[in-house]
């Protein structure tokens, strides 16, 4: 499920900023895009919440997804490393200005946690890998990692193994990723259930 109004060209030409400008460009959209951030962010964390109550106790991974790259995103690789997908289907495509939500898990009966990346393409032909790992075990902390490459790069280049292997190894809560004019930023909690923000930018 998508949360917010998808910001593009006519959204901006109403705006008193915008609707005299000769030019409207990507980077005038992800700008707008930005700025609205926070005007549907409570039904994304309120479809969080949903989700949380439907799975029950349990080691999980809630995300929601920020997209202000002045374009759409198209998701190109989901991935399990250890635990599954929730039964909601995960939305492919996510317009400028607009949020996505979904639940990741551990495996019922398994004593290990939940990680796993969902690859994101822009449409300047790059890449945003998005990455979680929140473990069974509490001695290890939770942890997030973004990074942004050109088109393609998973899994060519960087392999399922390694990316796991900077996941179980990257020891923070936070992550920054750029390349040209797109920006990733992750973050999460340190809970059984973690709550996990990705928001992408230019």
């Amino acid at each position: 499920m998508l949360y917010g109004v998808e910001i593009d060209e006519q959204y901006l030409r109403v705006m008193e900023e915008y609707k005299d400008k000769e030019v409207i460009t990507q980077a005038d959209m992800a700008k707008v895009a930005l700025q609205r951030k926070n005007v549907y962010q409570d039904q994304a964390e309120k479809r969080q919440a949903e989700l949380k109550a439907e799975y029950g106790v349990g080691v999980c991974v809630l995300v929601r997804v920020y997209n202000a790259t002045g374009g759409p995103i198209t998701a190109k690789i989901e991935e399990s490393f250890r635990g599954h997908f929730g039964a909601h289907t995960r939305e492919k495509r996510i317009g400028n200005g607009q949020w996505t939500v979904f639940i990741h898990t551990k495996s019922a009966g398994a004593a290990v946690g939940s990680a796993g990346c969902i690859v994101y393409g822009t449409t300047d032909n790059l890449d945003i890998f998005s990455g979680w790992q929140n473990p069974w075990n509490r001695s290890w902390d939770s942890q997030v990692l973004v990074e942004v490459r050109q088109s393609g790069h998973w899994w060519k280049n960087g392999s399922k193994d390694y990316m796991l292997h900077l996941l179980d190894t990257h020891n923070g809560q936070n992550s920054d990723s750029s390349y040209g004019d797109v920006k990733a930023h992750g973050s999460t909690g340190n809970e059984t259930t973690a709550y996990v923000e990705y928001v992408y930018s230019r």
